[in-house]
Parts: structure tokens; C-alpha cells; sequence
């Protein structure tokens, strides 16, 4: 992979970055170890490193760059292909915190963070077999949703153990993909006792911050 890195001066102009311990990461879609490979280390005056890096298990899912030290130092991608035009980045990184902070609320039924994480604007549907069947027309109807977000909560439904698989950044959508695994239990369903649970769904990352704009939990 070859990468160029530039900076400021003291007078805003953008200059070539020169320093030893360049490196480019590539993270993994679905979860497994990222690689990391190093640029040449010799000097690079005209700010332009070259790193041999192989593809992480799972496929990329993501991509950084940075200098290594006692605490990394990261910079931005100009071009990043998992950025949208709105400046959000799409990536396994940001579409599994936006999924575990959904988990983290309906969990923990706060319904004003729920109401926050699900999209108004572009959403298309949430769905959920049983426990808590929501499918067809009322899948699509936003008004309904977040109080039964609270209905389920009151009924001791809840999602644990969640692993993502990012499917990919949709640049022409502007949406990050996705689907996972876990479980789920609630108490008006099988006793109570934890199940498997899977699901898909979509994150709107056309403008911030990064919203739910489709799920379906089965």
C-alpha cells in the first residue's frame, strides 16, 4: 500500500511529513486480529511511504495510518474509501460502536438514546420475529418505535454477546452495512432462558451523527 502524509507549518502550509515508524493497519470486517505493516524505514523527504500489508482474516474493514510511538499517533485519510462525503467514517470501527450503543440502551431502556441512535429521517424499517413480533407495515412506522422499545424493556427483553460482520461502506447509499450474532431472552418468551439471536441491518452515515436507519432482529 503507498500513502502520503502532509502537515501544517506554523504559517497553515501544507508540508511533507518525514519520520521513521510509519505504518498502515488494516482492520479486519469481522472482528479478527488487524494487520499492521511498516514503511520502509529509511527517510522519506517527500512524505510518501510504501508498506507491504496483508489482507486481515474476514476481508478490510476498515483503515488507519499512523506513526508509531509510546502512544501512536493516527492521522486522517483525505481519500478513505469507508468515509462518507459528510466526513462520517463507515467502518467496522464506527458501525460496531453505533451497534453496541443501540444494545447498550435497549438494554438499559433508555428510550431518549434510542430515540437518538434510530434515524427519522431515511428510516426504513425495525423488525423483530418473537419475542415482540414487529414485522411488515408497523416494521416501517418510526412513530410506534420507541414506545415499543419501552414495551419490550418492561417485559424483560434484553441482547447480549453480540458479534458484528461489517459488510461494507455503500458509498453510493452512504450507509454502513452489517449483521450480527448473540442472544436474546425475554420474559414472555421460552421461560425466560437465553436464545440464539441474529440480525442485519443498515447505519445512515451521510450526515452526523451516524443513525440506525434499518434493523432486523430474528
Amino acid at each position: 500500500m503507498a500513502w502520503a502524509v502532509d502537515v501544517a507549518d506554523g504559517q497553515g502550509v501544507r508540508r511533507p511529513f518525514n519520520a521513521i515508524g510509519m505504518f498502515v493497519q488494516l482492520l479486519s470486517r469481522t472482528g479478527a486480529p488487524a494487520t499492521l505493516a511498516f514503511a520502509r524505514s529509511t527517510a522519506r523527504p517527500d512524505g510518501r511511504y510504501l508498506a507491504n500489508v496483508k489482507v486481515p482474516l474476514g476481508g478490510i474493514g476498515g483503515i488507519r495510518t499512523g506513526l508509531r510511538g509510546t502512544t501512536d499517533i493516527f492521522f486522517p485519510l483525505a481519500n478513505d474509501p469507508f468515509t462518507s462525503p459528510g466526513g462520517i467514517r463507515c467502518d467496522v470501527t464506527a458501525v460496531n460502536a453505533t451497534l453496541a450503543a443501540f444494545v447498550s440502551a435497549y438494554n438499559g431502556g433508555d428510550l431518549g438514546r434510542l430515540d437518538a441512535l434510530i434515524a427519522r429521517q431515511g428510516f426504513a424499517w425495525y423488525s423483530s420475529g418473537e419475542p415482540g413480533r414487529r414485522l411488515q407495515d408497523e416494521a416501517a412506522n418510526r412513530k410506534t418505535l420507541i414506545a415499543y422499545f419501552e414495551g419490550r424493556h418492561d417485559r424483560g427483553d434484553r441482547l447480549r454477546a453480540l458479534t458484528l460482520r461489517f459488510n461494507g461502506y455503500d458509498g453510493k447509499r452512504r450507509m454502513g452495512l452489517f449483521e450480527f450474532r448473540g442472544e436474546r431472552r425475554a420474559d414472555d418468551f421460552r421461560g425466560g432462558v437465553w436464545f440464539p439471536a441474529r440480525g442485519k441491518g443498515a447505519v445512515d452515515c451521510s450526515r452526523p451523527p451516524a443513525k440506525i436507519v434499518t434493523l432486523s432482529i430474528a
